[in-house]
């Protein structure tokens, strides 16, 4: 597009104009780096060198640039002089391929610089927009005038200067080579060099990966088509390579490719069958094989990845083989293959370097899909139609649904009893309804029951009518995950007026509830609720500390929505069989006895062999008995700080974050190797752990993989309208969405989608962290991945580590933007796997402890957590359990000295939600937990009163084995938290609003 514009130019210090780095030449131009420290200036320049003596000089800048409509797009023009900002510049021609200006050489014989991608930050730091400022007119009128700049044709007789070089900032940000664009006349050309062909193909090494789908790289019209697949490779190393295929006319809608062996001579090395095709097929995160179907328009490039593993024993030389493309309607192409195998063995198949790119094997890896169990879990026990997993047991009835859940877990859930009590108070049921409300009666079923290894069994039911018939198909896992699928077919036309499923608890274990629009706390007397896909609400939990159920409504198209921020970028998709048309939903209601949820699916009508399927995931609450041991002997140090110091403070876990010196870049922990497993080593010879920062739910842009990722699609990175800082917009283009970025590491990174292979790569890069790092564990902030991959992580770190942790940290998500789901609700699935949460970062704290209870502590799953908004509140965090975390949120060394010099971590734990406390106050709001240990009580109370309460305690001295009439409430000195004081056991105790007060039982010596 040729446009006569002017410049919008601002006066910008630049710092500095010396040259750095490689320069390499390129069609007669010179592409390097250099060094300005201005962001302003944005990261690319052109060097012009003027050797002429004159008012007014012409030059022609052949920048060949990808960015859309660059003439819609401001540059910035500096002489040698830092200060020395050029206004007199005149545009004459801009477009993709060059851009032609006049401009007034106010420095006489010199360098000059033009910066052409000059930005703008808007927005919050680490969610920046970077827009490019448009021209604006900055040349004098006057200095137009005298060189007659508006007519053309004496523009082209102004003295002409150079293009010396086209410069970016480092070379991370370098358009070269791959970026650099082939103009409308040489692509032109080369479609004429083979008119009989409807695409061509370029091998690319490694090195280069593909990164634009748009325009063809200078690079490839220089190098032509169809070449040799070429490379130098070390025995056991992974093998990767590129073929970029350009569509020249037509549209591909699908393409095979297909490998010959690839052999020494007469001797197979490389079978055909062991060649990855990355874009064409693959291992799902669920371990299932999968074909991708490629559609490529005309004008369109497509990169295609492949791999093959060199085995250990091969014979150094040249093996050979071919590679055979062959798109739907078009004809096949054929490729030669020529790799060098070197007289060397490479260790870890050369994954140690991400740069080899030998890790894109890891896009298909089944590690840790097996279905062993993981601690504290046992194997399944069958008994007749019962399952027995840990502290639970689930009896499946006759209609393939259960029809008892027993637990055992204490009233604390700090350990298991003798005897077992029935959560549900009728068996769960799946009811069809007839359009004039009569309820169709399906004969009863036998469930049939497979064992699937220690970890799993799986059942099969079928009841039967002679208007519908119900298939339910089920499984059940050693955490309490079960998966329950129900077939709905039509025997004959029919009409119904509701299909309903209904779990009924018995009303002691459904005193709480959290979900469907509500924040945790105390169940509602009644609630209905209906389907609304701007939320993220497929479910719930009810239940009580030691027995509760967690169900979620899906059916088989069912896909994870994003989350944190980005829910509705990718929102939940309705499930049809439970939404239908808006007339589903669910309706919880109360009993004398009971609680009972109700999730209808309204009215419908069934022809003959037509089908439904309804789908049902439930948890069974607690998944674990709590270790009070681990969680107050274990104390977190959530920065990266010096060992020493951090010993010195008392911690013995480090959480290392990204944006550290040895965890730079966000999710892509492996390029700061060395530094990382010397700090892990020495924090080992001390006697402490280390967690590294490593979640999935994004991808910094330094990950070396980033560019072959993009070329599956949406398979891994989610579609999005671009935007984000300036090397996203400048690289990516667009299509994707931006997410966190650090400004003092330029570190930016883009939105994973919900479920893909990127999670095999990341249980393996976890592997490869734990056996040559040595790393401890993972801080998860959020989770964006399902249970499936939680479990596989697990495994790995155990399998690694003796004493691997995972602790998990979530805002609260009860928002607009995350769909109003609450963070509890929807990590459930992974909590049998997490050691500890950190919730609470924009939890309200002054909601009641009910709320604190379900939504923060953890305690209801088996879990224990920590504060984290403003550093929480010390008194209430104490009735769970809970400490600060150092040194993010407050400095809980207060309180880890109190419980060393009481010996809390041997005490028995007692919850005040615990009908067994032995220490209660009569007030909801102004609860007492109780630390009970060797004839002595440590008894904690929080208010959440507004105002001063004189609480009166009511002790079973009993329980406490103490004598009432030998005993005191001493109060011990806690620094920062309380002073000494001692009360008789008659004697109110003073608690101050928001505050509370810590006690110690014991009898007078």
């Amino acid at each position: 597009m040729n446009t006569k514009w002017f410049l919008r130019i601002s006066v910008i210090l630049v710092l500095s104009f010396s040259f750095a780095g490689c320069n390499v030449k390129n069609n007669k131009t010179e592409y390097g780096t250099g060094i300005w420290d201005e962001d302003s200036l944005g990261y690319h320049r052109i060097v012009i060198h003027n050797n002429k003596s004159a008012d007014a000089v012409f030059v022609d800048i052949p920048w060949r640039r990808r960015d859309n409509k660059p003439w819609e797009k401001a540059v910035i023009l500096t002489s040698g002089n830092p200060e020395k900002v050029i206004k007199n510049i005149y545009c004459i021609h801009s477009d993709n391929e060059k851009g032609q200006f006049v401009f007034q050489p106010v420095e006489g014989k010199a360098d000059y610089f033009l910066y052409y991608l000059p930005s703008e930050i808007k927005g919050r730091s680490n969610y920046p927009t970077v827009v490019y400022p448009p021209p604006v007119q900055t040349a004098d009128n006057a200095w137009i005038d005298l060189h007659n700049l508006r007519d053309d044709s004496s523009v082209y007789r102004l003295p002409r200067v150079r293009v010396k070089a086209i410069q970016s900032r480092d070379e991370f940000n370098s358009f070269f080579p791959m970026e650099i664009i082939a103009t409308e006349a040489e692509t032109e050309k080369l479609k004429n060099n083979y008119p009989e062909k409807t695409y061509v193909l370029f091998p690319e090494s490694r090195e280069n990966p593909v990164r634009m789908y748009d325009h063809l790289p200078l690079k490839w019209i220089e190098e032509g088509p169809f070449g040799k697949i070429t490379g130098k490779v070390r025995k056991g190393e992974y093998f990767t390579f590129q073929v970029g295929l350009y569509c020249i006319k037509g549209t591909i809608n699908n393409l095979n490719t297909e490998f010959s062996d690839l052999c020494s001579g007469a001797n197979v090395v490389i079978k055909a069958n062991s060649i990855s095709s990355f874009n064409t097929e693959g291992i799902n995160w669920n371990g299932k094989p999968f074909v991708k179907r490629l559609t490529v328009e005309a004008g369109k490039i497509q990169p295609l990845w492949f791999g093959f593993m060199i085995p250990e024993d091969a014979k150094a030389g040249k093996i050979s083989g071919k590679l055979v493309i062959s798109p739907d309607g078009h004809r096949p192409e054929t490729l030669n293959i020529s790799v060098d195998i070197a007289d060397e063995i490479i260790i870890n198949h050369g994954d140690d370097d991400p740069g080899l790119m030998t890790r894109m094997r890891w896009l298909n890896s089944r590690l840790a899909s097996d279905e062993e169990i993981t601690k504290p879990y046992l194997p399944i026990e069958k008994t007749g139609k019962s399952l027995n997993i840990l502290g639970r047991e689930i009896e499946i009835g006759s209609s393939g649904l259960p029809s008892r859940y027993l637990t055992c877990f204490n009233q604390s859930n700090t350990g298991l009893t003798d005897i077992s009590e029935n959560v549900l108070a009728a068996p769960m049921s799946l009811d069809i309804y007839r359009a004039n409300g009569s309820k169709i009666f399906l004969t009863s079923g036998n469930p049939s029951f497979e064992s699937k290894g220690a970890g799993k069994y799986i059942w099969n039911c079928m009841n039967n009518s002679p208007s519908v018939e119900m298939e339910t198909s089920g499984s059940l896992e050693f955490d309490g995950f079960a998966s329950i699928r129900i077939k709905i077919k039509a025997i004959q036309d029919v009409d119904l007026s509701d299909i309903r499923f209904t779990i009924s608890l018995r009303k002691k274990y459904a005193d709480y509830f959290m979900g469907l629009g509500l924040q945790g706390g105390y169940r509602p007397y009644y609630l209905s609720w209906k389907w609304d896909r701007m939320k993220h609400q497929e479910g719930a939990w009810i239940g009580n500390v030691n027995g509760g159920i967690q169900f979620t409504l899906r059916n088989d198209e069912y896909e994870r929505p994003l989350n944190t921020n980005f829910y509705r970028e990718k929102p939940l998709i309705m499930p049809d069989s439970w939404y239908n048309d808006g007339k589903g939903g669910i309706i919880i209601s109360s009993g004398e006895y009971t609680a009972q949820i109700s999730c209808y699916s309204g009215k419908r009508t069934m022809s003959k062999d037509d089908e439904l399927v309804f789908s049902v995931n439930l948890l069974f609450t607690p998944f674990k008995v709590i270790d009070t041991d681990e969680q107050w002997r274990t104390r977190f140090f959530h920065r990266y700080e010096d060992l020493d110091s951090i010993k010195k403070y008392g911690a013995n876990v480090v959480n290392v974050h990204h944006a550290t010196e040895i965890n730079p870049w966000i999710n892509y922990p492996f390029l700061e190797q060395e530094k990382m497993k010397e700090y892990t080593d020495r924090a080992h010879s001390m006697g402490m752990r280390v967690k590294i920062y490593n979640t999935i739910r994004e991808l910094s842009n330094r990950a070396p993989e980033l560019f072959a990722i993009k070329s599956l699609g949406d398979e891994i990175f989610s579609e999005g309208t671009g935007g984000g800082f300036n090397w996203l917009q400048e690289h990516l283009a667009d299509d994707y969405i931006a997410a966190w970025f650090v400004p003092d590491y330029k570190d930016a990174a883009i939105i994973n989608s919900g479920m893909s292979r990127w999670h095999n790569y990341y249980i393996e890069g976890v592997n490869w962290l734990g056996k040559n790092i040595g790393i401890d564990g993972l801080y998860l902030d959020d989770i964006a991945f399902d249970r499936t991959t939680m479990k596989r992580l697990r495994k790995v770190l155990d399998r690694n580590r003796d004493s691997a942790l995972i602790d998990l940290h979530s805002a609260n998500q009860y928002n607009v933007r995350d769909g109003y789901t609450n963070s509890a609700n929807l990590y459930m699935e992974h909590f049998p796997y997490i050691d500890r949460l950190w919730f609470g970062e924009y939890f309200d704290p002054s909601l009641p402890p009910d709320f604190w209870l379900i939504e923060m502590s953890g305690i209801p799953f088996g879990l224990m957590g920590e504060m984290l908004q403003d550093g929480g509140n010390q008194y209430r965090g104490l009735l769970y359990g809970m400490t600060s975390r150092a040194p993010w949120s407050g400095d809980p060394r207060n309180i880890w000295s109190f419980f060393d010099t009481y010996k809390i971590a041997d005490s028995e734990f007692i919850g005040y939600w615990a009908d067994e406390c032995p220490v209660k106050t009569g007030y909801r709001n102004a609860p007492a937990s109780v630390y009970l240990k060797d004839n002595k009580a440590v008894v904690a109370i929080a208010s959440w009163y507004g105002e001063h309460r004189d609480i009166w305690l009511h002790t079973d001295w009993n329980r406490l084995g103490l004598d009432r009439n030998r005993s005191v409430f001493r109060v011990p000195f806690i620094k920062d938290f309380q002073e000494e004081m001692i009360y008789k056991p008659w004697e109110r105790i003073p608690v101050e609003p928001g505050k509370g007060i810590v006690l110690i039982i014991e009898e007078n010596k």
